[in-house]
């Protein structure tokens, strides 16, 4: 029996032939979806579903994909300077806060439901958490899991402690397993406990999150490993020039080349920001179908220059597969999937000096297939056709920013006009997660009040933060 039949909206279905239909519908059986087509004829195929959602003046399409995200940052929202910059050693001094137990289980539970929450209304159906600190990898899947969301749990792997990768403690170590091997037997029980939670929703990746942290053997070991159990590998890779410069300098190669001589590309590899890319780089991507993550709002914060002299326009004419991804609140800030969409769209045009680099479609394939190739689930979401997940958000046409809508601009107001506030309804894995803009899997309100309460004491207690402490220019409190 049809348990979801969406009807009498505009289908957008973001197959390959870019499928619409004006008055269209989706039949949803289980956690998939059994038919995609005009209303009448899959109402009349499915007269009997269990809920009925009219869809009369929304746009129905495939839930976006947020294929670059740090879950944990969200306690941290706003503890960033706007002018931090490379080489400010905030990260390492909220990395010690970890360390001195001061962000516990409990306030990372809290913190990833919260931005997990916001990832929804943000038009996200499907993220990849690149990388959470190792103590907090258990926590963040369950947090995920319970969420509603469909995500993949990057887990660190370093087996460097010591430049040019971060210097750790012996505490340190311990938490990733001191060894490769202890590195890999870490990550591989990772995988057999928790792959595939919260109803095949959870994936558990290993993560490369600081190349330089991790030896050529650990490089091809991950890879090696996500072959084994048909998974993927995630990282970060030639972020920023002097990033690039110190892996150039001390191996004599950038971290993408690293990665191609350790054999650890391939099509089930997902590499974030890459704004520094040389030919040679750009061919090794290329050649083994990796595929690259952009994050757009990051590089403009943290100045990584993907715009000025990244090369992502071209990427993607070579075939490159190009993805896009919030990144986390300390970073981007916000979780809003439409508005990435946007800024990717706009930025490139602006610094090629080029109007006509790309129509907006393309942007929305990076939020949706580029997405689900990406993430190695192509198969199962991207697109709204049978037998895929039922993954699918619903925008309120009737908002004013959308208005006037039509068959010739419904794709340039998505890209350019509106924001993730007119997404009304959130289907994941065949369930409601939100409608009316109310989330049903978490208590937003009870969530956000113990964040607040929370984190209040321990921006007070933190070391550098205030008029008294090591950067008062970089943040002045306001009272």
């Amino acid at each position: 029996m049809t348990d979801i039949l969406i009807e009498g909206g505009i289908v957008l279905t973001m197959n390959q032939e870019w499928k619409v239909f004006p008055d269209g519908a989706v039949a949803i059986e289980g956690d998939r979806i059994v038919d995609v087509g005009d209303t009448k004829r899959v109402k009349r195929k499915h007269p009997a579903p269990k809920k009925v959602i009219n869809a009369k003046n929304k746009l129905v399409m495939p839930g976006l994909i947020n294929a670059h995200v740090h879950l944990h940052h969200g306690f941290f929202k706003g503890m960033v300077p706007g002018n931090y910059g490379y080489g400010n050693p905030w990260m390492v001094r909220v990395g010690e806060l970890y360390m001195k137990g001061q962000y516990t289980k409990e306030r990372a539970y809290l913190s990833v439901l919260m931005s997990c929450a916001e990832a929804i209304r943000g038009g996200a159906t499907t993220i990849i958490e690149c990388g959470p600190p190792p103590q907090f990898e258990e926590t963040h899947a369950q947090a995920v899991a319970d969420s509603g969301l469909r995500g993949i749990i990057g887990v660190r792997a370093q087996d460097v402690f010591a430049p040019p990768g971060f210097v750790g403690t012996r505490k340190d170590m311990e938490l990733y397993g001191v060894t490769t091997e202890g590195n890999i037997s870490r990550i591989e029980d990772l995988i057999k406990k928790h792959h595939h939670k919260g109803d095949g929703r959870i994936g558990i990746w290993p993560c490369l999150f600081y190349i330089p942290d991790a030896s050529d053997e650990l490089c091809a070991r991950c890879k090696e490993l996500a072959d084994k159990y048909k998974v993927g590998v995630c990282g970060h890779a030639n972020t920023l020039k002097p990033m690039v410069e110190e892996s150039t300098q001390t191996w004599g190669k950038t971290e993408i080349m690293r990665l191609y001589d350790s054999a650890a590309l391939g099509p089930n590899v997902l590499l974030a920001h890459a704004a520094v890319m040389s030919g040679q780089d750009i061919m090794a991507v290329k050649e083994t179908g990796t595929s690259l993550a952009h994050c757009v709002f990051t590089s403009m914060g943290l100045g990584y220059g993907s715009g000025i002299f990244g090369h992502f326009p071209e990427m993607m004419e070579i075939g490159i597969n190009i993805t896009i991804g919030s990144d986390g609140p300390t970073c981007c800030n916000h979780w809003d999937m439409v508005r990435v969409m946007n800024a990717t769209f706009l930025v490139h045009k602006e610094t090629k000096f080029n109007n006509n680099l790309w129509p907006p479609r393309v942007v929305v394939e990076m939020a949706t297939r580029n997405g689900a190739k990406g993430l190695c689930l192509e198969k199962e979401i991207g697109s709204l056709e049978p037998a895929k997940k039922a993954d699918i958000i619903l925008f309120d046409l009737t908002r004013p920013e959308w208005v006037p809508v039509h068959r010739y601009n419904l794709i340039e107001n998505l890209v350019l006009s509106v924001s993730s506030d007119s997404i009304d309804t959130s289907i994941i894995n065949g369930k409601v997660v939100m409608e009316g803009r109310v989330i049903k899997t978490v208590d937003v309100d009870k969530v956000v009040a113990e964040v607040q309460n929370g984190a209040e004491p321990y921006f007070e207690g933190s070391d550098f933060l205030g008029t008294e402490k090591p950067y008062p220019e970089n943040m002045p409190p306001l009272w």
